[in-house]
């Protein structure tokens, strides 16, 4: 929960670059499916704002096919 938590943190100050690096390490632990769905859009987030379309529409794809919630942001985004 922390990685989850510091990554947040970092994403709430732009700071993209340590956002990702913190949420790819959260996902490889994460079982809570909420928070999961949310990582997946984040780490989305962090790369369409880095420019890196391809690997963020991985992860709103990854998102769509858990199919928790936000599936029309994820839809959107794509």
């Amino acid at each position: 929960m922390k990685k989850y938590n510091l990554a947040y943190a970092y994403f709430q100050s732009y700071d993209y670059v340590n956002a990702l690096k913190w949420f790819r390490s959260y996902e490889k632990v994460a079982s809570d499916t909420m928070r999961i769905n949310d990582t997946y859009l984040r780490i989305a987030d962090c790369y369409f704002m880095s420019s890196d379309f391809s690997l963020s529409a991985k992860y709103y794809e990854k998102a769509i096919a858990l199919n928790a919630f936000d599936i029309d942001y994820a839809l959107y985004q794509n």
